[in-house]
């Protein structure tokens, strides 16, 4: 049984039905994007009878034209339709011996409100709601987690770019047949670094009589870093001539073409007052022209202040007799190339962490004024501060965080004071960002008597519950639906660090793939705006030591995965999820790592169910054709292993290669649409539909789930826009 009413000034009265009503076409749509079905309905403009409705709506209407009235219908005890009286389209009408009242009506509800607000941001932190209604107090919005310390590798370096010849002369009175003397070629290097950790000095030691060794490198140390050991690769190309002659009286001399002497040259380095590395580079008499070429790799270890040089030994050898001689030496450089690379690590810290269900829940709950809250059984976790589950879901182990609080900067309020950095959050910004990285979606459900927004794997929102069925209809279309279809399909995150000689080893970049399809150009885009590279986290956490509030990251929203302590003193802490096992040599300290478990290798896993649904009964491929950083990196989930696997929620152990091509998928849906006009429908069949919208249609046997559908009350009718199920 219907009944009508209008509620004015928090009065709520029963009038008679307004002419119009009865022609409401009710629609259900599924969203495109989050797969979640909105009930809309069309704006009316209706008829109202009756000594009540008369009363009340012309008593607002000359008191003010903004007051708010609310119209309501409810069938058999339920809310069926809510809206607002928009009195820009009022008017008051006598006829036939009748007066009535006209205006345009408009939906309201949670489901329009949470929709209008779906953009508007959200201070995390805040205890009130938009209206500034009392919000919970959820302990997991501002949890204190540990960051640990993720190694970076720093690199320096030193080339010359021209070709350049230096000469000495030297004068020596030998005592016997043998001598050595060191000679420091004295060439001119260019500094080009790439890490203040590092002060290169160029510095060139060089005079008569007195050579000192130069020195390419000095290591001044950052106090709050530590350092690895350190890789040396170096290249040393010269073309030298060496020349003699005798005279006695230090005159010019004549120097002859060929020497007179046997030589030997060594290449040495030297750390400090140690040498580190020597090598003959040349043996011999014959020859006064000759090249020294070697290419050097030393692991060394450096303190502050250390100092490395090189320098050269000439070895020779007089046949007989005590004479003073004339030796000329001519060096060019074809090529000096110094490399000093070296891991880092810095003291671990904290940072405030938000976990991502009671995050998308306070968002929620405040955008619709504390009328609605979020429940997930992909984000929610058995400790939950809201809506707790039985089981911790896929991606409940993860928490959300920004530039700021990993820095544990403060800021001034308006008042200026110093203040915790906030977290603030629109619905759509994190919905998508979450999306691109789960595959998930959302809808409003209501189960018993609650409604929740509920933000699950897309597939949730197909399920197998048979809610009705259409026999016999007068007229099916049934077509491909092009715009599920797919020819590539681009993933990853859009913020991570390039600048920098990790960049090149960064995972949590960008990925492009294709499909096979030729039919259709279409492209699906799902990259993150969450910062998800612990490089980029890295380095964030290094700049703690400054006060600035100007670092590049301060503002953006970092995600990461966690998972609980493995000690028996706190088997309820969460840590960050560390490491990642049979990398195989292509990252930089794998036992490092952060968010392994979301690279971009992973989230086109997740998508492949929704990419590839075009195989009719094909098995289909998702083929890599290009992206950013270390697109070799590989390696498995080391968590899983070691870290209570039975309970960890994502315990997928599988060796990823983030250029690697995927095949196979369980396909949920067919790219194709059923399309059938006006088929009877009951309001009781009608009502079994919109509350569970998610179940299954089927037509003439046929499992279909709802695109639209588009009810009129007054024919009892439908139309339908069905997507049909993969058999």
């Amino acid at each position: 049984m219907y009944k009508f009413y209008l509620e004015y000034k928090g009065v709520k009265t029963e009038i008679r039905e307004p002419v119009g009503y009865d022609g409401l076409e009710l629609v259900l749509k599924r969203n495109d994007k989050s797969h979640g079905i909105d009930v809309e309905y069309s704006d009316m403009t209706l008829k109202f009878y009756g000594d009540k409705a008369v009363s009340i709506l012309e008593s607002a209407y000359n008191d003010d034209i903004d007051n708010i009235i609310t119209f309501t219908c409810e069938n058999d005890g339920e809310e069926e339709y809510r809206g607002q009286l928009d009195f820009e389209a009022y008017g008051k009408v006598y006829e036939d011996g009748y007066c009535y009242i006209t205006a345009k009506v408009a939906e309201i509800g949670i489901q329009v409100l949470f929709n209008n607000r779906i953009e508007q941001k959200v201070d995390i932190d805040s205890s009130k709601a938009f209206d500034d209604s009392p919000l919970p107090t959820y302990p997991m919005l501002k949890h204190e987690i540990e960051l640990p310390n993720k190694k970076t590798g720093i690199l320096s370096k030193l080339s010359n770019i021209e070709k350049e010849e230096q000469q000495a002369y030297f004068y020596y009175h030998l005592e016997g047949h043998y001598d050595s003397i060191i000679f420091q070629p004295g060439v001119g290097i260019d500094t080009n670094e790439f890490d203040t950790a590092y002060d290169v000095e160029n510095r060139v030691h060089f005079r008569i009589q007195e050579i000192s060794p130069h020195i390419f490198f000095k290591f001044i140390e950052d106090k709050t870093i530590q350092y690895g050991n350190t890789e040396l690769n170096a290249i040393f190309d010269f073309h030298i001539r060496i020349l003699y002659a005798e005279d006695p009286v230090f005159d010019t001399p004549e120097y002859a073409n060929t020497p007179f002497y046997s030589n030997e040259i060594d290449l040495c380095i030297c750390k400090n007052d140690t040498v580190i590395y020597t090598k003959e580079v040349y043996s011999g008499s014959s020859e006064y022209e000759f090249d020294i070429y070697d290419n050097i790799t030393l692991n060394i270890e450096l303190k502050e202040n250390d100092t490395l040089y090189y320098y050269f030994i000439i070895h020779h050898d007089r046949l007989e007799g005590t004479h003073r001689f004339d030796l000329r030496c001519l060096f060019a450089v074809n090529k000096i190339e110094i490399e000093i690379k070296s891991l880092t690590s810095f003291p671990d810290t904290t940072a405030n962490v938000s976990f991502i269900h009671e995050t998308l829940s306070r968002i929620t709950e405040s955008i619709t004024e504390n009328q609605i809250t979020v429940k997930s059984d992909y984000y929610g976790r058995t400790d939950g501060n809201v809506s707790p589950t039985e089981t911790n879901g896929p991606g409940s182990f993860r928490a959300l965080s920004t530039g700021l609080r990993i820095r544990n900067i403060k800021v001034r309020d308006e008042d200026g004071n110093e203040t915790d950095p906030k977290l603030t959050l629109s619905f759509s910004d994190a919905f998508k960002s979450l999306q691109a990285i789960d595959n998930i979606g959302f809808g409003f459900v209501k189960e018993g008597e609650n409604w929740y927004l509920r933000i699950e794997n897309w597939a949730w929102f197909y399920k197998n519950d048979a809610v009705f069925e259409i026999r016999n209809p007068g007229k099916i279309e049934r077509g491909i639906n092009p715009n599920a279809l797919y020819s590539t399909f681009k993933c990853g995150y859009k913020k991570y660090e390039t600048e920098s000689f990790n960049g090149l080893d960064a995972i949590h970049t960008e990925r492009e793939y294709r499909t096979r399809l030729k039919l259709k150009k279409n492209e699906s885009e799902q990259k993150s705006d969450m910062i998800a590279d612990g490089y980029t986290i890295e380095y964030t956490r290094r700049k703690s030591t400054e006060a600035t509030t100007d670092w590049r990251y301060d503002n953006d929203v970092f995600i990461f995965c966690l998972l609980k302590s493995d000690s028996h003193s706190e088997p309820d802490r969460y840590v960050i999820d560390l490491g990642a096992t049979d990398t195989n040599g292509t990252v930089i300290s794998p036992d490092t790592i952060y968010n392994i478990r979301i690279s971009p290798a992973r989230m086109a896993k997740r998508w492949l169910d929704r990419l590839l649904s075009f195989g009719f009964g094909k098995e289909e491929e998702l083929i890599f054709t290009s992206g950013t950083g270390n697109l070799q990196a590989e390696g498995r989930a080391y968590a899983s292993a070691v870290h209570h696997p039975e309970d960890y929620p994502d315990n997928d152990g599988n060796l990823y290669v983030e250029n690697q091509d995927f095949t196979g998928a369980s396909v949920i849906l067919l790219p194709e649409l059923i399309k059938i006009s006006d088929y009877p429908v009951k309001v009781s069949e009608y009502k079994a539909i919109k509350d569970n919208p998610y179940g299954i249609i089927s037509v003439d046997d046929i499992p279909c789930f709802i695109s639209e559908i588009k009810y009129k009350k007054q024919k009892n009718t439908a139309s339908f826009v069905l997507i049909p199920k993969k058999a």
